[in-house]
């Protein structure tokens, strides 16, 4: 009951103090096993990191449930390899009884040192581990981690001793992100191009698009888009090379990008960021066109759910680009209330930010949820506080 798990609560917080003898004798005298279980488990933890080895190892087995032994016995033993303690941590692994349960608490340990960057003690526990999925889960982390420390031969070389497909294919999304981070974009594109499974491979391809797009690196960044063999995956790729020139000032060239996507609803998303670009720099003008652009493409988008999301992004566009009356209009125009009151908050705190206090208001306002038009309104008010004079601020906020 209630008053078992507190007494199991406060024994391990006693155990996490060092009171280790006060903490056993109240652990026993709870009478329900599963929070006795609990409290032991905790106790032993503790004891690995603040005793020793043999004084944990002698709470866990006291633990009554099978299952919690285990977790105990390999929680032990994490703590005594993060102590240094390899003998330790492999006797405590050894000393739990289910061959499954081992096999998983070899799997954590590996784990667990592959992330703290023990890689040569990872490596050491792989042979041990019988499940082929948790082994080449290690490997990817491995790997991973290789490609982090740019030890990319390394990494490759891990990669390949991965069977699982899944598993691979995020190890060589990883060494390509790294290989294309030091500006070695042929090797990325050719790791990302051994990734077997289609949609990590597409995700690859999409985000070295978008890192030579940010170097400024256009025609390179067109090369690897055109890599990508599935129509939608291309279709965001090119999105996110038109935003991301949208982002480095170059308007002309994101705006013919963003023409040249072939999916309406991708389409309008990057016209509408362009905008906001646009409109941050004062260039009301072009983010007019821009949403011009965006609004006629709006109808070939099917989805009505979708749709209500594109006239959201729309309308806070509008409020960056100079049109607060517009974006007001357009956001009210959306059917979903949950929707609408979601990029009312976004219209509020936009058009706060850019002075627009009355409108601010106003579509703060309008929000359905109570909680959600106090919580902007408050925002809105934050903004004003923080944008204008002190003396100004006092009669602004009179007039929310």
């Amino acid at each position: 009951g209630w008053a078992g798990q507190a007494l199991s609560q406060v024994s391990v917080a006693l155990a996490a103090r060092g009171e280790f003898t006060t903490a056993r004798g109240l652990a026993f005298q709870v009478t329900d096993v599963k929070a006795r279980d609990k409290a032991l488990m905790g106790i032993a933890t503790y004891e690995a990191r603040l005793l020793g080895l043999a004084e944990a190892m002698q709470t866990a087995v006291l633990i009554s449930n099978p299952s919690y032994q285990g977790r105990a016995l390999s929680k032990v033993a994490i703590m005594r390899a993060g102590m240094g303690d390899a003998v330790g941590a492999n006797a405590a692994i050894e000393a739990i009884g289910s061959p499954r349960m081992r096999d998983y608490a070899r799997y954590q340990l590996a784990e667990y040192q592959a992330k703290r960057g023990s890689l040569a003690s990872a490596r050491q526990i792989l042979p041990l581990i019988n499940d082929g999925v948790a082994r080449d889960s290690v490997l990817r982390q491995i790997a991973e981690l290789q490609a982090l420390r740019d030890d990319v031969t390394a990494a490759g070389s891990t990669a390949l001793k991965i069977h699982d497909v899944l598993e691979q294919s995020l190890a060589l999304e990883a060494i390509a992100g790294a290989l294309a981070q030091r500006g070695h974009l042929e090797t990325a594109v050719g790791q990302a191009q051994l990734i077997a499974d289609g949609e990590i491979r597409n995700r690859t391809l999409s985000a070295l698009a978008g890192l030579e797009a940010y170097r400024g690196e256009e025609r390179t960044a067109l090369w690897v888009v055109d890599l990508i063999n599935e129509p939608m995956a291309r279709a965001k790729a090119l999105r996110e090379v038109a935003v991301s020139r949208a982002r480095q000032g170059d308007f002309g060239s994101a705006f013919n990008l963003a023409e040249e996507i072939g999916d309406a609803e991708q389409r309008v998303i990057a016209l509408a960021l362009l905008a906001r670009e646009q409109g941050r720099v004062g260039d009301f003008s072009g983010a007019g066109e821009s949403l011009q652009s965006a609004e006629g493409d709006l109808e070939f988008v099917e989805n009505l759910r979708r749709g209500d999301q594109l006239l959201g992004q729309l309308a806070v566009a509008h409020a960056y680009a100079g049109d607060p009356r517009q974006a007001f209009e357009t956001v009210n125009s959306i059917d979903s209330w949950l929707q609408r009151d979601t990029y009312l908050r976004q219209v509020a705190t936009t058009l706060a930010a850019r002075g627009e206090y009355r409108l601010a208001q106003e579509s703060a306002m309008a929000i359905n949820r109570e909680t959600t038009r106090m919580s902007t309104l408050e925002s809105v008010a934050g903004v004003l506080a923080r944008s204008v004079e002190p003396e100004n601020a006092i009669g602004q906020s009179r007039m929310l």
